[in-house]
């Protein structure tokens, strides 16, 4: 990586309202070099990639482009300054005080540093900084030892220290479950699934005596989140799905019950609330998910480029649970939301696989509300890319799906037209699943040629009990996950709503 590099994807990754502090921060400096990095960061900004040649050409009037190394490297450093100031938060407030008190310390003020300290402690305890505490309970004990303030007796000193090891044995009880929880992780995505007894046998020698049986011996806050975090982690690998949201249900009140620390943490407190909605997805408890997708979408914090991150992904969850419940009404006024809420949003496209998400099961929604037109509308964002590298599973069956649409709104020139492509790029991906060939198989030749009712329903039925064949299959499962294939198959044969039968088959618990 060069810096370079460096310096153009740090631009990149700026949010919309982190750019906007930046030039503002850097208008405050009546210094002409402010001034040239706001001209090379706009220069930059506009680039897709990296191009010298081309910065040096747009800015080649600029006295500043003949030092366009140096330049580079200063705009760099007032980026990072800015985003410092910009995310100001506690720690980095406690990394000042520290600052400060060896400021005082080094003036021979120590009165004033003990001051700092206590104030400082007394925040740096309530929200767990322990690296912080340890340089703060340092600062105490050298201050403490001092002859020229020697108002300290050896049992405060000793107090301090044993305070010091105190909180190192609890810091380094939050480091063994942070790395247990990154282990599992790890294993998790090398291995997939533990599938052998071999592969288990690996596994639970990795996270031998990892956890302490008794959740009582815990007196720090982040090592109980920690201790959950890493509870569930395991249990969700281990398939183990009952208890999997015992423990993040844990992990969500004991955040609750400390406000303070979810402003400390809010991705964390964030990322808590989508796991647990997805686990209740998964068990098809629907009734139990709006609520937390509200508390995320009602989390207070200040960076409104997160607080839009946050909306995104628990209205993106909402999309999915208006599928799965056959509610695609509902789902259509999120999906109307989102694009002209949010989808020209620097957030939203921040994430090319959470907008080929968008794109997929807005198509979906549209399905299930009969609007063909608008559901092959939003397939062909994800057809017309050539980058299909990224979820290539979705631009697959976006072809599919694609060709179904076209199926209801009888429009057989489509068909036609699209079949040899979608079967060319099936075949690419090398992982034809059965179900793609059995679909494929019928719309090119049974569908077409049945003309009457009744044979359209014989086709229809068909088509239904052979993919009911491979519902008992654990590789075609996943593929079975991306339609409802099968009501949309029962409302062609009992000429009922799509929707009508996604919800009958919700109610059946099937």
């Amino acid at each position: 990586m060069t810096p370079v590099d460096d310096l153009f994807q740090l631009i990149k990754s700026l949010t919309r309202t982190e750019k906007r502090y930046f030039k503002i921060f850097s208008s405050q400096h009546i210094i002409r070099k402010e001034s040239n990095c706001i001209k090379l960061f706009d220069a930059i900004e506009k680039q897709d990639s990296y191009n010298e040649e081309q910065i040096k050409q747009m800015l080649k009037r600029e006295i500043f482009i003949k030092h366009l190394s140096s330049q580079k490297v200063y705009l760099y450093n007032l980026i990072l300054k800015s985003l410092e100031l910009y995310h100001n938060n506690i720690e980095s407030d406690l990394r000042s005080s520290v600052n400060q008190i060896k400021i005082l310390y080094d003036k021979g003020l120590y009165k004033q540093c003990e001051k700092r300290i206590a104030k400082a402690k007394y925040i740096a305890e309530k929200y767990e900084k322990f690296p912080v505490l340890f340089d703060l309970l340092r600062w105490e004990g050298q201050i403490a030892y001092l002859h020229t303030y020697g108002d300290k007796s050896v049992e405060d000193v000793e107090a301090i220290y044993a305070k010091l090891r105190q909180y190192q044995g609890t810091y380094n009880m939050i480091i063994s479950y942070v790395s247990l929880n990154a282990s599992i992780q790890m294993v998790r995505k090398k291995m997939g699934s533990l599938r052998t007894g071999e592969e288990k046998i690996k596994y639970d020698s990795i996270i031998k005596n990892g956890f302490i049986k008794d959740e009582r011996n815990f007196k720090s806050f982040e090592a109980l989140v920690f201790y959950y975090q890493a509870k569930f982690s395991d249990s969700f690998f281990r398939k183990r799905m009952k208890h999997a949201p015992v423990f993040l249900s844990k992990m969500l009140s004991l955040m609750q019950q400390h406000p303070h620390r979810v402003e400390d943490y809010p991705r964390f407190y964030a990322s808590t609330l989508l796991n647990l909605s997805v686990v209740k997805r998964d068990q098809k408890q629907y009734g139990e998910i709006l609520p937390l997708l509200n508390k995320l979408k009602e989390l207070n914090i200040k960076d409104k480029d997160l607080k839009e991150e946050f909306t995104n992904h628990a209205e993106h969850m909402e999309m999915i649970l208006y599928i799965e419940t056959g509610d695609f009404e509902k789902g259509l006024k999120i999906v109307k939301h989102m694009e002209k809420e949010k989808f020209h949003s620097e957030t939203f496209k921040s994430s090319r696989e959470h907008e080929i998400n968008f794109y997929y099961n807005a198509a979906i929604i549209c399905f299930g509300v009969g609007d063909y037109a608008a559901c092959n509308k939003f397939l062909n964002k994800i057809i017309l890319n050539e980058s299909w590298e990224l979820r290539n599973d979705l631009h697959g069956f976006a072809r599919i799906i694609a060709l179904i649409s076209n199926y209801e709104r009888k429009r057989n020139d489509l068909i036609a037209y699209s079949f040899k492509n979608t079967y060319k790029f099936l075949l690419k991906r090398s992982r034809l699943y059965k179900l793609e060939e059995i679909i494929l198989e019928y719309i090119r030749t049974k569908l077409q040629k049945a003309e009457t009712r009744k044979q359209q329903i014989e086709v229809f039925k068909s088509l239904k009990s052979e993919i009911e064949l491979l519902e008992n299959d654990s590789n075609e499962q996943a593929a079975l996950a991306y339609f409802y294939f099968i009501p949309w198959l029962d409302s062609k044969i009992e000429n009922r709503p799509f929707a009508e039968m996604v919800r009958r088959k919700v109610e059946a618990g099937k």
